[in-house]
């Protein structure tokens, strides 16, 4: 173990003493190469951050010079809503001649800002974070950016941290939550039951505030018994589903927070025989492959994650060329798209472009 820094900064020697390891793992860690543990990986980027690590000058000098790589953090790789979200940065990126460099955080805000930490110190010229996995500690996006000679470019998607220094490029999730719980009242739906998106994101709680409006709006209260946490995977939308109907809960509509808890709702709902949309109407977030080919096909709002990479990709090109304007917010439209989840006389084509 090292001492505290006093008159001079932590070198990666010094982060290699902290955690125990080599001068050539660290290395490996902070530029994400070689196949190091994820163990290992944990102990190193912890280390430079209780250091205080920062790159050297000549990694300093070799950002201010571009090195044409961007990093990209997103939240989760499984979600299957990120891989036309990826698919535009990298087309952007790529024709402009950049390297990408992408870490998964896995909804982890610790492994998160290990990961922007270690970035924000490498010879990275830019950054972008595909799905905020910290909503609660948002003052901390601020030190990413810093100011000055020290300017760090980066974009935030889904969320607008425009506040805080960061680009930002989303659609109006409120409102868009809204929408779908709407047209489940439109319905004739009274009892909506909600499975929110995890409580760490941003996301669980625009989603469920654009739901609340939605109630509001037509006179009802937010029944707590209706609202349920799952964890943007099936399995939890199904065990929400599955659990409320062993225990008895009454309800006729769904809105999921995302579509694949969306599809694990209409799964629980098929297994205990109840007919969709006949007695339950679902309706799902994000408009996924997945939601043109379940049976029966999923309404949901659709979000525009091609668009969404492509425009953050640009904006962060910009950024890294124009420092000194102030951060945008660019929202980008969505849209409900109806199919036989909630209305049995609706059309429904398969997607195939994206999968």
């Amino acid at each position: 173990m090292v001492g505290p820094m006093h008159k001079r900064s932590a070198s990666i020697k010094d982060v290699a003493l902290h955690s125990g390891t080599s001068i050539a793992t660290v290395s490996n860690v902070l530029n994400n190469r070689g196949n190091v543990s994820e163990e290992l990986k944990s102990r190193v980027l912890k280390s430079a951050e209780e250091l205080r690590y920062s790159a050297n000058p000549i990694a300093r000098s070799m950002r201010n010079r571009k090195t044409n790589t961007v990093s990209v953090v997103v939240s989760d790789i499984n979600c299957i809503f990120f891989a036309p979200v990826l698919k535009g940065i990298q087309k952007v990126l790529s024709a402009a001649d950049y390297n990408i460099m992408f870490y998964d955080s896995n909804y982890d805000p610790e492994l998160e800002h290990k990961y922007i930490t270690a970035i924000r110190n490498s010879w990275a010229d830019g950054l972008i974070l595909a799905g905020l996995t910290n909503s609660q500690n948002r003052e901390y996006y601020r030190k990413i950016v810093s100011s000055g000679p020290d300017f760090f470019p980066a974009v935030s998607m889904e969320s607008d941290l425009t506040a805080y220094g960061l680009d930002s490029v989303l659609i109006d999730g409120r409102r868009a939550a809204a929408t779908a719980t709407s047209h489940l009242l439109e319905l004739d739906c009274k009892r909506i039951a909600h499975i929110k998106a995890p409580v760490i994101t941003g996301a669980a709680n625009e989603r469920f505030l654009g739901y609340q409006d939605a109630l509001a709006a037509a006179g009802l209260q937010v029944d707590p018994g209706l609202v349920q946490a799952g964890d943007f995977s099936a399995i939890s939308g199904y065990n929400v589903i599955h659990e409320m109907l062993r225990t008895g809960v009454k309800f006729d509509g769904v809105f999921a927070a995302n579509d694949q808890m969306a599809v694990g709702a209409v799964r629980a709902l098929q297994d205990a025989g109840i007919s969709i949309p006949g007695n339950v109407k679902v309706v799902g977030f994000d408009n996924t492959f997945i939601a043109s080919i379940v049976q029966p096909a999923l309404t949901t709002i659709s979000v525009p994650g091609y668009k969404m990479g492509v425009t953050a990709a640009r904006q962060l090109l910009d950024r890294i060329e124009n420092r000194a304007t102030e951060p945008v917010s660019i929202h980008l439209d969505y849209e409900l798209i109806i199919r036989r989840s909630t209305m049995s006389s609706a059309r429904t084509n398969w997607d195939m472009v994206y999968w």
